[in-house]
């Protein structure tokens, strides 16, 4: 039998209680630590959505993974400059409110973030940002439009990855700049899967507009539907 808890927690971050759901799976008293999946809700959904409104609870029941699905409002996962410091709350401190009460891995590579909608922005904003919190990213549909951005270190106007994997499906990548990869750059540690992107006007000084991946050899995409 698994267990799914629905409440609320306090948050020091955010200064007053926040909605939270957590599925742990039927052998959660082992000794060894669960792998763990933080999963976002969208901009009119809920910490409670993902439970309610789709076959997670069946799909998890046979994973070895727990599943914390926290409650962010509209917040679009950020740290707001008059109002509630969000991000934090998500990358910092609910891993730790989660490890402090169940057998949770801390480690990198246990660790995934996704998301739908706006929580598929806040999933890799997250991932992206710290990337040495999360081993795998995944954004579903997250409405993300990169315009007009540009990078001081040559790579990946938009987006750059390092290491992990990230997915992307519906992003518009518009007018951003780069010496390799005007739009998008991953070097050999990271993994990029594209679905249904919109990959225009991009522009690069060396290689690839669109999108540049490093693999011992590079490979470059140009602009268009990826």
């Amino acid at each position: 039998e698994h267990m799914i808890l629905r409440g609320q927690t306090y948050s020091k971050t955010l200064e007053m209680e926040t909605g939270l759901s957590v599925f742990v799976p039927n052998s959660f008293s082992r000794q060894k630590p669960y792998k763990i999946v933080y999963l976002l809700h969208g901009l009119t959904c809920s910490a409670y959505s993902w439970l309610d409104n789709t076959m997670l609870p069946h799909f998890a029941a046979a994973g070895d993974y727990a599943v914390v699905m926290p409650a962010v409002g509209r917040s679009f996962y950020a740290d707001m400059k008059y109002g509630q410091r969000f991000f934090t709350y998500i990358t910092n401190e609910l891993p730790q409110i989660c490890r402090a009460v169940f057998n949770i891995s801390a480690d990198r590579a246990d660790t995934a973030i996704i998301g739908g909608s706006m929580g598929g922005y806040g999933a890799l904003k997250a991932a992206l940002t710290r990337p040495e919190n999360y081993g795998y990213c995944c954004s579903l549909a997250p409405g993300c439009l990169f315009i007009g951005n540009s990078t001081a270190n040559g790579r990946g106007g938009a987006i750059y990855g390092s290491s992990g994997n990230v997915i992307l499906e519906n992003c518009t990548f518009e007018d951003n700049h780069a010496a390799n990869g005007g739009a998008i750059a991953m070097d050999g540690n990271c993994s990029l899967s594209m679905t249904d992107c919109q990959v225009t006007g991009n522009n690069a000084d060396i290689s690839a507009g669109g999108v540049y991946i490093y693999h011992g050899e590079s490979m470059g995409k140009r602009n268009g539907t990826i």
